[in-house]
């Protein structure tokens, strides 16, 4: 043990003073703060108070202050390693670029001293470590060593999560419109979208809560884990070093690694048994405590889960962001922005490489691009979802959403090309003959790729705000096509291939077709209604047609998937001269309401050969079935904190069979786990009703959801959502 003189000073205790620190930050909403851990908003000053053992001398008693990034051992990175010398008087620093500490007073054996923190800190946990010493007549210290504090700590480190400074505008995360900020950083309870297309050149759409935990602890302590992953990835592409942790650019992108390689297990098809299927997550907290305690990838995660789950760690991060969800949104894996989908005698053939998904989500963040020419600052998309390779490993983004608008793909990052063909691709469909090699015609869709993008409205609106002109000019206007061809020409694929000359050489003229061939708009189908469809045929020629037609009922995931075919029909229709002909379908209830999946998306989509000319057409529709078998009869729309509140269910059995094994589960708040329903009866008669009544108490403030969920194995899994604004009580 080393004798220390009697002259030393010893520090014994560290309180960070979160509550003045919160406020000053404007971190308050991080609840489970305390005097050992607060967060920080870069570029602000932190105020400490440190206690002593005996009355601290400045002029003989020397004290630094040291911060350590991820509790770095190994002293040789200066990058995450910041000895402070605690100043008694002004020291000249750059505040904006330097970490600094100084001491503002002395009370006794208390003293509270001020800790800079440069607007461009990496982000993460600093762990503080104070050394004491003496001073040397020479002012060099001697007899350094650590203070007792921290020897006490135990592994229990004490310190600053650091995080983006969006009220800095210093930071490039820097947002100055406060709603905009409350909206897009503070709020916890929102909406995500679901959409398929409609018609031509429409689109429908539902929406779905999702409560993010942005202020949970747990949030943080999942993404350090994952920063943590990233300093020494298995995939080297994928490596954040500390170094870097300071670039909002670097950090979302490996963060868009991170997610899917650490945090959430991609699913899209197969059984979903060993773990929660994606439509059934309604929030982060759920998710971040499971990551923590096993510390393996939560299964099972898709598109909206993955842009969820990232919108609530820029937050946690202080960065602004939402989810964008794209209606249409093409998925081009060979760089020509053009989807090619075979159909073999009028049916789509099974796995092909490219698609058109019926919608797909990801995040878009706000910063300032410091990287790249003036005028792309502002949102950036983002996505964790896994869909194609980039430099190696499954990231995509920051792209400039300014730059996909004006098809600046060649020069500016990152990932250009993949998403501005997410929202502008030409949809190009090449008709086969079975056991042929090359196709007999083909026909282009210029208006179906991106028909639509969504994202989250003010508090208390269910509707999305339509944010389509941000991304593209109004199809097939001339300034849309102008920004495709100068895409076109910057990924350098207009000459590649000679199909690519037959569609941009001289621009693309659709075929003139003799029989027309149309489906009426189907409008959305009430759960467990009858389904009527129709098909309208007519000949616009002098001579008699022979048409052979293929019509196909299927439920579709979000990828645009068939995971059940409904009904098909094959017929020949002869038309004379001139016919008009309408066609017509009836699908029972009992028909589709086993088949229907987690977004009740359905697609009609009916194929025509005619004989004599060889003319293909293909057209299809898409609707919803809205409603389900479960509603709320009873929710209050407003409570208080603590407040009991009363629920009742409805129930209605669609099938003309007894039900079995059904359960009913109640979610509430944040961090509540599904809690069954134990009076909701196992077993329910055919076409019989069940209506419940519970009670839920509000635990926290805000806007927050109540969500029910139905399991059966006879009915996929229905949730129900309803916003109850709770205030303080």
């Amino acid at each position: 043990m080393v004798d220390h003189k009697a002259s030393d000073v010893d520090v014994i205790g560290v309180d960070l003073l979160c509550e003045w620190n919160a406020q000053k930050h404007s971190t308050e909403r991080y609840q489970w703060q305390d005097k050992s851990k607060i967060v920080a908003r870069r570029g602000f000053p932190v105020q400490v108070r440190l206690k002593t053992a005996r009355t601290f001398e400045p002029l003989n008693h020397a004290l630094y202050i040291e911060m350590v990034i991820d509790n770095d051992n190994t002293h040789d990175r200066p990058e995450s390693h910041k000895k402070l010398r605690l100043e008694t008087e002004d020291v000249f620093t750059d505040a904006k670029r330097e970490w600094s500490a100084k001491l503002d007073r002395i009370e006794g054996q208390r003293l509270f001293a001020t800790i800079t923190i440069p607007v461009n800190a990496a982000v993460g946990f600093w762990e503080i470590r104070v050394h004491t010493g003496t001073w040397s007549a020479y002012k060099q210290i001697v007899d350094e060593r650590i203070s007792t504090f921290n020897k006490s700590r135990r592994g229990d480190s004490c310190g600053i999560y650091v995080i983006f400074n969006v009220l800095n505008n210093g930071d490039t995360v820097f947002m100055e419109n406060k709603d905009q900020r409350d909206l897009l950083l503070n709020r916890t309870q929102e909406y995500t979208y679901s959409g398929f297309a409609k018609g031509s050149t429409g689109y429908g759409y539902s929406a779905s809560s999702w409560e993010h935990s942005q202020f949970d602890e747990n949030t943080m302590k999942a993404t350090m884990t994952i920063f943590k992953k990233l300093v020494q990835p298995a995939e080297i592409q994928a490596t954040l070093p500390i170094l870097k942790r300071d670039n909002i650019v670097e950090v979302s992108r490996k963060l868009s690694y991170g997610i899917n390689a650490f945090l959430l297990y991609g699913k899209w098809e197969g059984s979903f048994k060993e773990g929660t299927h994606p439509a059934e997550w309604n929030g982060s907290a759920l998710i971040m405590a499971e990551f923590l305690r096993t510390g393996l990838r939560v299964r099972y995660a898709q598109c909206f889960t993955f842009a969820s789950i990232f919108v609530t760690i820029m937050r946690c991060l202080g960065v602004p962001s939402r989810t964008v969800t794209c209606i249409r949104s093409a998925h081009d894996t060979d760089h020509s922005l053009t989807i090619d989908l075979i159909t073999i005698n009028g049916k789509r053939a099974d796995g092909q490489s490219e698609s058109i998904w019926n919608f797909h989500v990801w995040t878009e963040i706000w910063c300032r691009r410091i990287d790249l020419p003036v005028g792309f600052d502002g949102w950036q998309v983002v996505d964790a979802t896994p869909q194609e390779e980039s430099d190696g490993v499954y990231q995509c983004g920051p792209m400039p959403v300014e730059a996909i608008k004006t098809g600046r793909l060649g020069d500016i990052a990152y990932d250009a090309w993949f998403i501005y063909g997410e929202v502008n691709a030409d949809i190009v469909m090449w008709f086969y003959k079975a056991g042929e090699q090359e196709p007999y015609d083909f026909a282009v869709n210029m208006n179906d790729a991106g028909r639509a993008l969504l994202t989250v409205n003010a508090p208390g609106i269910i509707e999305p705000l339509n944010i389509t002109t941000n991304y593209k000019e109004p199809e097939s206007s001339e300034n849309e096509r102008s920004v495709h061809m100068q895409a076109l020409r910057e990924v350098r694929i207009a000459e590649r291939e000679d199909k690519f000359r037959r569609l941009y050489a001289n621009g693309y003229t659709p075929p003139i077709e003799d029989v027309v061939l149309a489906i009426p708009d189907i409008e959305r189908i009430n759960y467990g209604s009858k389904i009527l469809l129709s098909v309208n045929l007519e000949n616009k020629t002098s001579m008699n047609r022979t048409v052979d037609l293929t019509a196909c009922l299927s439920a579709e995931d979000h990828k645009g998937k068939v995971v059940f075919q409904v009904k098909e029909y094959k017929m020949t229709q002869h038309l004379v001269t001139n016919q008009k002909e309408k066609l017509t379908f009836t699908v029972s209830s009992s028909d589709y309401i086993r088949q229907i999946v987690e977004n009740q998306i359905m697609s009609f989509a009916v194929s025509a050969l005619v004989r004599e000319t060889n003319q293909m057409t293909h057209v299809e529709d898409k609707f919803q079935i809205t409603g389900m078998a479960i509603s709320f009869e009873k929710v209050p729309s407003r409570a208080a904190v603590q407040e009991v509140l009363p629920v009742a269910f409805y129930f209605r059995n669609p099938l003309n069979v007894p039900l079995r094994n059904v359960e009913l589960f109640l979610h509430s708040g944040l961090h509540s786990k599904p809690m069954k329903i134990k009076r909701f009866p196992s077993s329910v008669e055919a076409n019989g009703k069940v209506r419940i009544r519970c009670k839920v108490r509000a635990v926290t403030q805000g806007e927050r959801s109540i969500l029910a969920t139905l399991n059966c194995g006879q009915l996929h899994a229905m949730t129900i959502a309803r916003s109850i604004l709770v205030a303080p009580n």
